[in-house]
């Protein structure tokens, strides 16, 4: 062989390991870059893999939504609760009549009987003697009092009173007496009364003094 196809056979050798050398650079280039891609596919959202993602999660469909939202499955979903049709509010305040109403009767006074002009709302024990009554006008203020004897014991025309003027709205408290006497108290706005009662042997000697407001007639 001469040395001029030694230099042949050399340079085709170096140039075959040169070719091989670079195909191998570039095959573990490729792979590398394959390896990358299929990372990238596995952790990006909308795969199978991922939980948090998918068409349930990007979902646009409304049957969708709605089933989430009210079946309850996933442990998350809300429950959605009816309109309100009603309000349950605190009740009207009751409106009652006044006790007394203009034009005011004339100032006055009575021995044994009900004087005339004595507020008819104001009630009398049943059954009671009357020992004198009277009514004292001052512009659209009056003043009534009565002084009667009943035979029941006291606490039975206490117990009248806290009845029949709590269903008028005036509401009884106890008020200071003396003398062995009981008093009660009862308001509603601008009106008050005051009823006090006396054992008298069997019987009950018992006051009602009342201070009213009239309302225009």
């Amino acid at each position: 062989m001469t040395a001029t196809m030694r230099r042949v056979l050399i340079a085709v050798v170096a140039a075959a390991v040169v070719i091989l050398g670079a195909a191998l650079v570039l095959d573990n280039v490729a792979a590398g870059d394959r390896r990358e891609l299929a990372a990238e596919s596995t952790s990006a959202p909308g795969t199978a893999d991922d939980p948090a993602s998918g068409s349930e999660a990007g979902s646009d469909d409304p049957d969708d939504a709605e089933e989430r939202g009210s079946s309850g499955d996933d442990g998350i979903a809300t429950e959605v609760l009816p309109p309100i049709t009603g309000s349950a509010g605190l009740p009207a305040p009751v409106e009652y009549a006044p006790l007394v109403t203009m034009p005011l009767p004339p100032t006055a006074a009575a021995t044994g009987a009900i004087v005339e002009g004595f507020p008819a709302k104001v009630p009398v024990f049943d059954g009671s003697e009357i020992v004198t009554s009277s009514v004292s006008i001052a512009g659209d203020r009056m003043q009534a009092a009565l002084e009667a004897e009943a035979d029941v014991a006291p606490q039975a025309v206490l117990d009248f009173y806290v009845a029949r003027l709590g269903a008028l709205g005036l509401q009884g408290t106890d008020s200071p007496a003396v003398g062995g006497s009981r008093a009660l108290a009862f308001v509603r706005e601008n009106d008050s009364l005051v009823v006090t009662v006396t054992g008298a042997g069997a019987g009950t000697r018992y006051t009602v003094f009342g201070t009213l407001t009239a309302a225009k007639g």
